[in-house]
């Protein structure tokens, strides 16, 4: 089942990231150097009734996200840092 995040998802996500300074809430690590590797995490999801607002959101990295949903989070390639 695909949830849709709306049509301001980039800019609220964005905003997420923004607000707590590029780190993972839960590791700490910082994502300054690489922002888009940075989730914008529901902290009540969307299919139990979350909204979708920067209150209900938190940064995490992929790995502390898919700890938090106990699977592997799949991402797209271009998220990934270019060297």
């Amino acid at each position: 089942m695909k949830i849709d995040y709306g049509e301001h998802w980039k800019e609220l996500s964005e905003a997420c990231r923004k607000r707590d300074n590029y780190k993972c809430k839960r590791c700490g690590k910082d994502f300054s150097h690489n922002k888009l590797a940075l989730h914008a995490h529901h902290i009540i999801p969307l299919s139990k009734g979350g909204r979708n607002t920067l209150s209900n959101l938190i940064s995490l990295c992929e790995a502390c996200h898919s700890k938090t949903h106990g699977k592997k989070i799949q991402t797209s390639n271009r998220f990934k840092r270019k060297f």
